[in-house]
This record gives C-alpha cells, sequence and structure tokens, in this order.
C-alpha cells in the first residue's frame, strides 16, 4: 500500500469526523463508510464493485443478502485506465459514483454515465494554461511526452495546433505504454528498461530541448520513473530538466521512497487539482495513532511509513525494529508521506460533503413536501440511491474553508487548476510552493495567473 495513497482513506474518515459532529448536517443521523480495494487492473476493479454491491457469500447476483449497511453513493479515485468498469456496473443500479481520480474523458458522456460526477475540473483549461505558461516563459522548443491511451492522444490533438500557432516547436514526441506492475522492472536493486523505455532513455539524454511536458496518469507514468530512477540512481546521470507537468500524475507519490528522483524533480512545475489549507486535517494526522485508530488496514500504512514490523498483526520487515506506536507523520519525508492536504484530498472531502449535503437537501422539509407531496416522510433506511441523484445535481454549499462547491451542468466540478513549483531535497524531503492558478471562473482575461518570481528552478538553469 502506497502511504501517499492512503490518505484517500485518512480523509474520508476526517470529513465524516466533521460532519457527524455538525449539528447542522443530518442532524440525529450518523454517516459511517467501507473501503473497497480496487487492483491495478480491470478485473480487480470489477471484482471490488461487485463485492461492495454485494456480499458473495453465496449469495446470487442481483440479491443484496445479508448487507448490513445502506449504500447511498460511492466515492471512488480510478486510474484512466480502468476507470469505466465500475461506472457501467453502478449505472445499472443508479448508485451515485463521485469520481475523484480518473480523467477519462469518457465519463463526460451523462447518456453512458449518467450516474457520474466529476470532483475534477474539465480538462481544457489545463490545456489552454499550458499554451499560456510557454508563451509566458517564451519558450519556443519543448520534448513531449504522453501516455500511449486516449488521454495522451486527445491532449495531441487539442495541443499540437495550438502549439504550433503560437510557433512552440517540438524536439520530439514520444508516446509511453502504461506499467501495469510498479514493481515491474525493479529488480535486484536495479532498474532493467524494456526497449522502448531504453529508447526514452536515449532520448532524453541527447535532446537539446530543456522544456519537457509530461502527460499521463501513474501507470503510464511510471515507465517514466523507471527511465529517470535507471539515470540518477544507477547511472548516477540525472536528467535535470525543466519538468512540466499536468495533474493526471502525482509524480512525487511513490510505491517505496527508493525510486524517487529529487535531483531529477528539482524545479519541477506541475499542474495540480485545486486545493485549500486545511489547518484541522493537520492536527487531524498529529493525532493518529495505531493503538487508538479503528481505520481500515492503518497497521498496515504505519509499517510502511515508518519501515517497522508489527508482530501483533504479523507484519514483518526484514531488519527493521517493532513499531513504537510513538511515531509521528510530521517526521517523514514528505516524499513518503505529506502533511498538507494534497489537491485530491480535497477533491475526497468536498465530495463526502457533497453526499451529506444532498443528504441533507433531501430530508429538510421543503423536500420532503415536494417530494412525497402525500404526507409521508423520508425514511433514511430506505432511501434509494437513485433518489439521491436530483438532490446531487443541483447542491451547492461553501467548504470549511470558506469555498463554494457546485457541479456545473456536465456533472463537473467547477474549479480549476493550482500551478506548483516543487523544490526536492537529498534527504527525500519536498518543497512546493503555489505559484499559480488556473481559474475558468476568473473574470476574462485573469484565467491564468503565474507569479514567475518566486519559482526555484532546478540548479542547472539560472535563467529560463
Amino acid at each position: 500500500m502506497l502511504p501517499k495513497y492512503y490518505h484517500q482513506i485518512l480523509v474520508f474518515s476526517f470529513a465524516l469526523e466533521e460532519i457527524n459532529n455538525n449539528p447542522y448536517i443530518l442532524p440525529n443521523h450518523t454517516l459511517e463508510y467501507i473501503t473497497i480495494q480496487n487492483a491495478y487492473n480491470q478485473m480487480g476493479t470489477c471484482f471490488g464493485t461487485m463485492s461492495l454491491l454485494f456480499t458473495l457469500r453465496g449469495s446470487p447476483i442481483n440479491y443484496m443478502c445479508n448487507r448490513r449497511y445502506k449504500l447511498t453513493a460511492i466515492i471512488g479515485g480510478l486510474s484512466s485506465h480502468n476507470s469505466r468498469q465500475m461506472p457501467h456496473i453502478l449505472n445499472i443500479y443508479k448508485i451515485p459514483q463521485l469520481s475523484y481520480g480518473s480523467f477519462d474523458p469518457a465519463l463526460n458522456d451523462k447518456i453512458e454515465f449518467p450516474s457520474v460526477y466529476r470532483m475534477i475540473p474539465n480538462e481544457n483549461p489545463q490545456y489552454a494554461g499550458i499554451v499560456k505558461m510557454f508563451i509566458y516563459f517564451g519558450w519556443t522548443w519543448i520534448g513531449l511526452i504522453v501516455s500511449n491511451d486516449e488521454s495522451g492522444e486527445i491532449l495531441l490533438k487539442t495541443l499540437l495546433s495550438q502549439l504550433l500557432q503560437n510557433n512552440i516547436c517540438f524536439a520530439f514526441k514520444e508516446l509511453i505504454p502504461a506499467v501495469m506492475d510498479p514493481w515491474e522492472g525493479y529488480g535486484e536493486g536495479r532498474v532493467k528498461l524494456n526497449a522502448k523505455l531504453e529508447r526514452l532513455s536515449f532520448i532524453l539524454s541527447s535532446t537539446d530541448a530543456n522544456v519537457i511536458l509530461a502527460h499521463g496518469d501513474s501507470q503510464s507514468m511510471e515507465g517514466l520513473r523507471m527511465v529517470l530512477s535507471f539515470n540518477e540512481l544507477d547511472g548516477k546521470k540525472p536528467m535535470e530538466k525543466v519538468w512540466i507537468i499536468t495533474a493526471q500524475w502525482d509524480f512525487t507519490s511513490v510505491f517505496y521512497s527508493g525510486v524517487f528522483t529529487p535531483k531529477s524533480f528539482n524545479g519541477t512545475l506541475s499542474f495540480a487539482l485545486h486545493t485549500n489549507d486545511m489547518a484541522r486535517y493537520k492536527v487531524f494526522l498529529e493525532t493518529l495513532n495505531p493503538d487508538q485508530s479503528v481505520l481500515d488496514y492503518f497497521n498496515l500504512f504505519w509499517s510502511n511509513v515508518f519501515v517497522c514490523s508489527f508482530p501483533t498483526y504479523n507484519l514483518y520487515i526484514p531488519n527493521a525494529g517493532n513499531c513504537t506506536n510513538q511515531e509521528k507523520l510530521s517526521s517523514v519525508p514528505e516524499s513518503v508521506f505529506e502533511m498538507a492536504m494534497s489537491g485530491q484530498s480535497y477533491s475526497i472531502y468536498n465530495a463526502v460533503y457533497a453526499v451529506a449535503h444532498a443528504l441533507h437537501a433531501m430530508f429538510s422539509s421543503k423536500s420532503h413536501k415536494k417530494a412525497l407531496g402525500d404526507g409521508r416522510t423520508w425514511d433514511f433506511l430506505n432511501i434509494q440511491p437513485w433518489q439521491v441523484q436530483s438532490f446531487l445535481k443541483h447542491i451547492r454549499f461553501n467548504n470549511s474553508a470558506g469555498e463554494e462547491i457546485f457541479f456545473d451542468e456536465n456533472g463537473e466540478l467547477a474549479s480549476g487548476y493550482d500551478i506548483i513549483n516543487t523544490v526536492t531535497f537529498p534527504n527525500q524531503s519536498i518543497h512546493r510552493v503555489h505559484v499559480g492558478r488556473i481559474n475558468p471562473q476568473a473574470p476574462a482575461g485573469e484565467e491564468f495567473t503565474i507569479n514567475g518570481s518566486v519559482i526555484t528552478w532546478n540548479h542547472k538553469f539560472t535563467q529560463v
């Protein structure tokens, strides 16, 4: 389990704790959640979805026997490679799905996926922001690495003509295949590259382009990470470029800290899902302790973060001491675990609140009269997921950071992107600086903003 991915469970628990303690949202009701880990492939996604819907303990499909919970909505963060399996199944039962991880353009089809609500913004503002960034800095000679899938194809169709119209040319354009097994290529302490990745390594080593745009989700970009690891960690020749990375890939999330390449990524500019500072979330993280937590997989998470063993739970790490339960999350490198609320975590936080506000609206007195004109009232235990949808479509609320949250007519979160400058250090720690914003809701001409004076560039570039 990637420690950074466990943020998904942590922020979910944090949001529910806030809601259940808030007397103004669903008073006298308690929201709970269950966690299903989907695998790194389509089959695992289908099995996880089916186990969520049915007990799979001798119960036939479509019979919800012996289920102890009332399923109201599903919040999920699938990758683009397996994002369509879950909605296809859930649409049969009209269960609302709030997606915070997939940029799959197919999910925009409201005829095929009417129950999908995207907690991430439309990609078009990001594409426009990329072009404006290149123009702002006067970059006219760039390299391009994109995923070999529909998302990469759309980026190429959208960007190529716009870039060429602005006299921005390409040193190279490379399609990179997905790596389905994150451990593939890492063996015996060394990185092994296949023929396609060897070609990419040669191109990056020989190109005269200093600015490189990388686009793709974590499975696609794992190949690029392998190339960077091969050169920086094995060959001691870091790929020190001006990396521009789209929001699809959190390049700081690694399945173990030994493959993070701080020299290559120092000074990176990345587009990220918009977030806000949540001081209470940091306090929540500081109070976590294995002795008290009842969160799913928490002991496994703790063991992975602090590289320690838990004999009580049969969790052993070779040559590592036992966990003391006194460790602090704030003490580990940020490449392993960040205390700040990431854009993805912020999307999950807002998704949980969106469902809570939809249910609250459903149980308000006005909603009672509109939906049930015969004097009956909603029964919390007997509501059906499809009944929640009409309220979810029209939710509009201010979250605890003061930001207004609502869906546009396409079922997408009306939000934008942050532009982040990442500074890395040899001890694996990182420092993120917010240097700009893409805000589609801003007045015309002000959608793209950036402060070049606060950017820290890779030491190889004194002037860009």
